[in-house]
């Protein structure tokens, strides 16, 4: 069960048309956090903690973009390929 430190930033929420948005900028730290491919379920990264700074998150549109991402005791299968999933606008 991962557990969650509350996040320290800057929101924001608008309603216009065609519809709602929201921002969250900040970090957040979780800990005991670990993914599962769904297909597998197997361990696609385990982690004692993950937090992510200078963190940028967004809905309509969708985005996240975190400047640094910090794992702690990660396991050996975890893999990242940085800029593969970049939001629209910074490709």
């Amino acid at each position: 069960m991962a557990t969650c430190r509350p996040p320290a930033g800057s929101h924001s929420a608008s309603q216009s048309l065609p519809g709602c948005k929201a921002k969250f900028t900040g970090e957040t730290t979780l800990g005991k956090f670990s993914a599962i491919e769904k297909a597998n379920a197997e361990d696609i990264l385990k982690c004692e903690s993950l937090a992510l700074h200078d963190l940028s998150v967004g809905y309509n549109p969708v985005f996240v973009q975190a400047k640094k991402v910090v794992l702690t005791d990660s396991s050996p299968t975890s893999s990242f390929n940085p800029g593969a999933a970049q939001p629209p606008g910074n490709r």
